[in-house]
């Protein structure tokens, strides 16, 4: 009894599935008929229609005409002797396939002992069951920096094979990072946004978006080159550039900064040659000992520069388009002109004279010189030499006497000195002058008499001022010089009796009487 349950339950559930279709129709094998079947979503599977009210010389047979032509999606399931016949689905229903017809699947079955056919309608339903395909996975284009504003530059295209209008409609969009340049429009026409600049950006690469409604999406990728155009002028890399040379050099100008002078078309992406080439030099007297050689802009001092007379100079340059000389490009070189040791250094005087005080003080100051040197830095690393072994100079042109020598004028009363001054510590330049120095007087000698007898005899006698005798000669030397040398003889006892005359005679101004006093001293 259980097992008798269990199949009748298996042969209700064969029943149903058989049996389960989208419409009835009775076969009319004497007239034919034309009937709407009715309505089904695609990728369905199973019985599409049962035909009934067949008679058994009737032999319907499905139709191998079917719209559209070579479309086999259905067969006919029918038994000779049976009342009943079922068309039945082969393979899913593929609305696509049916585009032609308008999602309509036309078949017949027809009587084979009346040939009336039975023409049967299945409208097929359309889901969105496919994703939209670009037709290319990449798309490049060159475009103009100058295309205006507004333009397409290029198409990209997708297809969705959804039958129906709406499951196959393509919505594009670009991923981000969106370019600002560029945006995509409802019809797949990439469009110019904004204006290009090539010196900017040379490529763009991005993603396109095609999404259906049912949110099925492909990507292709897209690249726009931009192509420079002719519309801006050349341009130095520095706008102002540091140069030097050496004085009385020439040729080409060396340690150029930032780096070498050098100009290139704005343009980068045609890059037209530049010609160089100089617009003013100042100070203006110097204009015409620069040159610039026009195709690699090298300037170069055509004649020897002299810093003495002015360590800086100002080249002004313009570089301009090859094949349009109005784009130009300007820029300032700063020259600096080195100094060379040239000049030797010159005394503010070609002879000194000075006097000095014999008895001086040790390192007592004589006399300080002055000594100028136009080359850079003047005479600040010079030194002087001082030919003397009683005197000595200083870095700063002071000479002084020496720490251990001392003046004596009675000894040296003068002194001719050659002073070198040399500018720099090695290979320097030299220049000399003359110091002359004069050792003073000071009165330091006392005078000394020369000798005299022991005894000095006069005749005795009366004697007066005016008729005065003379005793003898008296005479006395002072070492000093001039009035410090000068020497006056006076007497210092017997006064009323004895003089002396300005050229050192002893006089006699009064009466001797040897019997009152024989000797005086």
């Amino acid at each position: 009894m259980a097992l008798l349950s269990i199949s009748l339950v298996l042969a209700c559930l064969h029943v149903q599935s058989v049996w389960s279709n989208i419409g009835f129709s009775k076969i009319n094998c004497t007239a034919g008929s034309n009937a709407f079947v009715g309505s089904v979503q695609e990728e369905y599977q199973g019985d599409v229609e049962i035909l009934t009210n067949i008679r058994p010389d009737d032999r319907p047979e499905l139709d191998t005409y079917i719209y559209p032509n070579g479309v086999t999606f259905l067969e006919l399931i029918y038994t000779v002797g049976d009342s009943a016949a079922v068309v039945r689905t082969r393979k899913p229903l593929d609305a696509e396939e049916l585009k032609q017809s308008g999602g309509n699947l036309y078949y017949s079955v027809t009587c084979s002992n009346t040939e009336k056919r039975n023409t049967q309608t299945l409208e097929v339903l359309d889901v969105n069951d496919n994703p939209p395909i670009f037709q290319s996975k990449s798309y490049s284009v060159t475009v103009s920096e100058n295309t205006e504003v507004g333009s397409d530059v290029l198409k990209v295209t997708a297809e969705d094979k959804d039958a129906s209008s709406e499951n196959s409609r393509i919505m594009y969009s670009i991923l981000p990072p969106v370019p600002d340049e560029f945006e995509v429009r409802a019809d797949g026409n990439i469009r110019k946004k904004q204006q290009l600049d090539y010196n900017r950006v040379h490529q763009y690469i991005f993603t396109v978006e095609a999404r259906n409604v049912g949110g099925y999406s492909d990507t292709a990728t897209v690249t726009i080159t931009v192509e420079d155009f002719d519309n801006l002028n050349p341009c130095f890399d520095h706008s102002l550039y540091k140069a030097s040379i050496e004085e009385n050099q020439t040729g080409p100008l060396s340690d150029v900064t930032p780096e070498a002078m050098k100009a290139q078309d704005g343009d980068t992406g045609i890059n037209e040659p530049v010609v160089y080439s100089i617009t003013a030099v100042l100070p203006n007297e110097y204009q015409s000992i620069f040159e610039i050689d026009g195709d690699s802009g090298v300037i170069s001092v055509t004649s020897a520069l002299d810093r003495e007379k002015s360590d800086h100079i100002t080249v002004y340059i313009q570089a301009a388009q090859q094949d349009d000389a109005s784009k130009t490009a300007s820029a300032m070189v700063s020259v600096t002109i080195e100094d060379v040791n040239d000049n030797p250094p010159k005394f503010d005087q070609d002879e000194y004279t000075v006097s000095i005080l014999e008895n001086s003080p040790k390192d007592q100051l004589v006399l300080q010189i002055r000594v100028t040197d136009p080359d850079l830095g003047g005479f600040s690393k010079g030194h002087f030499v001082l030919d003397s072994d009683t005197f000595v100079i200083n870095s700063q042109g002071v000479i002084s006497l020496m720490s251990d020598a001392t003046l004596d004028t009675e000894t040296r009363d003068s002194y001719n000195i050659e002073v070198i001054a040399v500018d720099q510590p090695d290979d320097g330049l030299i220049s000399t002058a003359r110091v002359i120095i004069t050792v003073l007087d000071v009165n330091d000698n006392h005078p000394q008499f020369l000798p005299l007898p022991e005894h000095i005899e006069i005749q005795e006698g009366v004697y007066t001022s005016s008729s005065p005798g003379e005793v003898c000669m008296i005479s006395a030397t002072d070492s000093d010089s001039g009035e410090n040398g000068r020497v006056a003889i006076t007497v210092y006892s017997h006064i009323e009796v004895f003089s002396f005359r300005a050229d050192g005679t002893l006089l006699a101004m009064d009466e001797l009487d040897r019997e009152t006093q024989s000797e005086r001293v």
